[in-house]
């Protein structure tokens, strides 16, 4: 779960969200979080998790949660 201290909205992640979001820390690249994800969790390709990866940045950033990811 998330908490938006501006907004005070709290934002409820599901596991693999939950994984990239903490992999979004200025250390892992996009390629980085989706790899793990698809290590993490079995039956998801690479592609996949590249996609659901590139989506999540998206609304997180949409939301105002997150501001820039390399």
């Amino acid at each position: 779960m998330l908490f938006d201290a501006t907004t005070s909205k709290f934002f409820v992640l599901n596991p693999s969200m939950a994984l990239a979001w903490k992999c979004c820390d200025g250390e892992h690249s996009l390629d980085d979080i989706a790899n793990k994800l698809a290590t993490d969790f079995q039956g998801v390709t690479t592609d996949q998790a590249t996609d659901d990866v590139m989506r999540a940045v998206d609304e997180l950033r949409k939301l105002g949660l997150l501001l820039d990811v390399t």
